[in-house]
């Protein structure tokens, strides 16, 4: 098994060392060209060339989504309706406000209930509450009411979800997501004569959904992320209506944003390559999605952001936990602290941007850019490996990631504890 180990990592040594250089073999501080990220769609782009940093949070903001809140803007609702003759408005006195999901958070005790925690596929675990502001999105954040090592983790779980009875957890909220009612529909139901017979209770359509929303919104003092631009509205449905309730206005349309674009690594030649096989998570209240990047790099959420808010941005990070292609093969980065092993995943805050999607170039200059060259190591290596039949890593690797000022090395977390360091240049 010895003999295996170093194999790999010494594959994966050599593999680094082809994409690796020296600072002094970039010309001054020239950035790289943008022009070689195709573009996707009409996402945006940017480039990595920033520091480690902490996500920093602004003061808690009223929940919108709140079962309380919602059965509020209800009765608003219902109370415009009543006054204006809305028939079809009018029609969700009928509609039920009860908890669709739980807005909850864990606290692990320990690596065991760590490990069991993010071993939960049906959790999408958050190490910031999703109900805050964000003034800057960082890479990690630790709550500072929290002594131990480990954090809070926050998430949604559906209303029957069965808690682990060892983790500490709280539930924070019940809210209603009314895109995840039973009785929700993306038709029109003035257009569908029969629609009212096929549900057993009253069918909440876009426009019912699309005021509910603004009016909640208003009344919870978060109308600033209400945009009613519709210009260059990427939409599979172009049918879009304007409506008002009172003095508040808004223009309703089916609007389907599938985010995507290209994380790319900047080489010693300064062309790009992607990088490889990493999560990218994308999220906006209590609505998120990730994605893995392909070979090139390449990105998409498989899962639509359909909101009222047209073009509202949304929060976007890339997680270093890489899978291999077309194998079961997963490998983690840790973060490290006075060079000993964390149980943080490595991420990097890509920023906030439109749903359209946000492409990103790790610069040589990134504090994250020797990570990335070892991250499309092991995935290259993986690659190569099923390809020529040679032995494969372990199916689940943890990798801390040392920094210093002049290295970034990774260490493998092997249960037989055979480390090797995977060491390489990093300019900066």
């Amino acid at each position: 098994m010895r003999k295996f180990n170093l194999s790999f990592f010494m594959a994966v040594i050599l593999i680094s060392i082809l994409f690796s250089c020296r600072k002094d073999q970039f010309a001054g501080d020239e950035q790289p060209n943008l022009d070689s990220i195709a573009p996707v769609a009409r996402a945006s782009s940017s480039i990595a060339d920033r520091p480690m940093a902490a996500t920093i949070l602004g003061k808690q903001k009223q929940n919108p989504f709140s079962v309380k809140n919602m059965k509020i803007a209800l009765d608003t609702l219902l109370a415009y309706a009543k006054k204006t003759g809305d028939r079809h408005l009018k029609s969700a006195e009928n509609i039920k406000i009860e908890p669709t999901d739980l807005y909850v958070r864990f606290l692990p005790a320990d690596s065991m209930q760590y490990n069991q925690l993010f071993a939960d596929s049906t959790l999408t675990l958050f190490d910031i509450p999703l109900d805050y502001e964000i003034k800057k999105l960082g890479d990690y954040y630790h709550d500072s009411t929290v002594t131990s090592p480990y954090t809070w983790y926050y998430t949604t779980v559906k209303p029957d979800y069965v808690f682990p009875e060892n983790i500490k957890h709280e539930i924070l909220s019940e809210l209603f997501i009314i895109e995840h009612h039973p009785d929700y529909t993306e038709e029109d139901i003035k257009d569908t004569a029969n629609l009212k017979s096929a549900h057993v209770n009253t069918p909440i359509d876009q426009d019912i959904c699309n005021a509910l929303y603004v009016v909640s919104f208003k009344l919870t003092g978060n109308e600033q992320e209400l945009n009613t631009n519709t210009r260059h509205l990427k939409s599979y449905d172009r049918k879009c209506k304007r409506r008002c309730i009172w003095r508040w206005c808004w223009t309703s349309c089916k609007t389907y944003y599938y985010p995507d674009g290209y994380i790319k690594i900047q080489k010693p030649n300064r062309k790009t390559e992607g990088l490889k096989g990493v999560k990218v998570r994308m999220w906006r209240w209590f609505s998120y999605a990730d994605a893995i990047t392909d070979s090139m790099g390449y990105y998409r959420s498989k899962a639509s952001f359909k909101k009222i808010w047209i073009g509202n941005d949304i929060y976007y990070k890339i997680i270093f936990k890489g899978k291999g292609y077309r194998s079961n093969n997963r490998w983690t980065f840790k973060k490290t602290i006075f060079g000993a092993d964390t149980w943080w995943k490595d991420s990097y805050g890509m920023g906030v941007h439109h749903p359209y999607g946000h492409s990103m170039t790790f610069s040589p200059y990134s504090a994250y850019w020797g990570i990335c060259i070892l991250n499309n190591a092991v995935y290259e290596y993986i690659d190569y490996a099923k390809k020529d039949g040679v032995s494969l890593p372990p199916y689940h690797l943890d990798i801390a990631a040392k920094r210093s000022s002049n290295y970034t090395s990774g260490a493998p977390l092997l249960k037989n504890h055979f480390n090797f360091s995977l060491v390489k240049e990093n300019p900066g």
